[in-house]
């Protein structure tokens, strides 16, 4: 799956938005974006054998690994491009329906690591929503 230039953006900031939950340095983002791209590599190979809920992991390692290969200059774009208040904006721009499970997959994967926050549970909860895409994290996590 391919993303065009906008739709990197967007997840970037989408991404770095999460991250901001934890508080996360360069470092630990690097780290934190590495082991998302592992468990979605992972979970990718899972893909055929789950239900059509849980798909879109081989797609969201793909977007992961091109967001890791540029991490600073798509992270620092999106700040520098979108802010927090846009991204409503920038996510309704995402049409594609392949595209929005496999950009969800990759933020919950990265909101993952470490401890699932409230405020990490609640975006999660409103971008499945907006997007009108299933959620692979249970509901009971992302209730308030």
């Amino acid at each position: 799956m391919q993303l065009i230039e906008e739709e990197m953006v967007t997840l970037a900031a989408l991404m770095r938005h999460v991250m901001s939950f934890d508080g996360l340095s360069t470092d630990e983002r690097r780290a934190a974006l590495a082991e998302a791209s592992r468990a979605l590599g992972l979970l990718a190979g899972d893909v055929r054998i789950v239900s059509n809920d849980r798909a879109g992991y081989r797609d969201a390692a793909h977007v992961v690994e091109a967001i890791t290969t540029g991490l600073d200059g798509w992270i620092e774009r999106a700040k520098n491009e979108v802010r927090n208040d846009d991204l409503r904006r920038r996510a309704a721009r995402v049409r594609d329906g392949d595209k929005r499970v496999a950009m969800l997959r990759a933020v919950e994967v990265l909101a993952r690591h470490g401890e699932l926050r409230r405020p990490e549970r609640l975006f999660l909860g409103w971008l499945a929503d907006f997007w009108g895409v299933p959620s692979v994290i249970e509901s009971y996590e992302l209730d308030p």
